[in-house]
């Protein structure tokens, strides 16, 4: 069993297996801002090489190193702790001299430059990520090699994976016994988790439910569209249905499927592509259903 065995597959239920993350080497992320730092500003910018850490854990230690507290390092997304990742980490100290990072000593943790900045990173603030996996170990060589062309001509669905959920889906589970004791969690850690689980969670059954249609990449009235590789997006309308479905079908747009979000009237859009869903019009913010090279 797998996480996805309940979501609906695009190209059908793979026929052989492999072996992901044999070691982190096999599983490598690089972030991309999309920007580059001011140079000025209170708050520092680090680009940080990880292998064996989580963010989370880099952020404390960073945070301690600065003596800072832990609120005031941020960072745009969490990465796997099993993998080797580059990310960045931004670190408000206002007033003070550029630290001396050749000190921050941290085992799997490589600080690789740094910069001022005049804003603080947000989660969700950058442009994207760059893959480069090692799948060892393969049963079926011929259907894995299928299925990359399926999804280099298709896309793939861009479901939120077992990572989101945690260990056995604790961070889910976590999330419903929230909701039914409806009492307040004081961990703001433990928070994010649940509420990013919980919002995974309905993406994941809004995505599946439409795939499950035949003409799911068709584009309707009230979809969100993004454009592909910007974050630019609107929401189609009945009288460019024609012209939008050409655009879709060209790569020119994604169509994305709403993100539950406690922000209420607002959407922003994150990226993700091939099928769409119908947009609520509040209380969400927007995620591209299949990823497309």
């Amino acid at each position: 069993m797998t996480e996805f065995d309940n979501l609906t597959w695009l190209h059908g239920k793979p026929q052989g297996s492999g072996l992901l993350k044999a070691n982190p080497e096999d599983f490598v992320v690089v972030e991309d801002l999309g920007f580059t730092p001011d140079g000025e500003g209170e708050h520092i910018l680090l680009r940080i090489l990880k292998n064996g850490c989580n963010t989370r854990f880099v952020a404390d230690a960073l945070a301690k190193f600065l003596k800072i507290h832990a609120r005031e390092v941020s960072f745009a997304g969490q990465k796997d702790k099993h993998a080797v990742t580059e990310q960045w980490l931004c670190a408000r100290v206002p007033g003070k001299e550029m630290p001396d990072f050749s000190a921050f000593q941290l085992e799997g943790c490589k600080v690789l430059e740094y910069a001022r900045h005049k804003r603080k990173l947000r989660l969700g603030a950058l442009k994207g990520n760059a893959f480069t996996l090692v799948l060892r170990e393969i049963s079926d060589r011929r259907d894995v090699e299928t299925r990359l062309q399926a999804i280099r001509d298709g896309g793939v669905p861009n479901y939120f994976g077992a990572q989101r959920f945690g260990i056995g889906g604790s961070n889910l589970q976590g999330a419903l016994r929230w909701a039914q004791s409806n009492a307040p969690v004081r961990d703001r850690n433990k928070r994010s988790f649940w509420l990013s689980a919980a919002r995974s969670a309905l993406f994941n059954q809004i995505v599946h439910q439409r795939l499950k249609k035949p003409d799911f990449n068709q584009v309707v009235d009230g979809d969100a569209l993004q454009l592909a590789g910007r974050g630019s997006w609107f929401v189609a309308t009945s009288e460019e249905l024609p012209e939008l479905q050409r655009r879709v079908d060209e790569k020119e747009l994604m169509i994305t499927a709403s993100l539950p979000a406690a922000e209420s009237g607002e959407h922003s859009v994150r990226r993700w592509r091939l099928s769409k869903m119908p947009l609520p019009r509040k209380r969400c913010c927007n995620r591209c259903c299949c990823a497309k090279k």
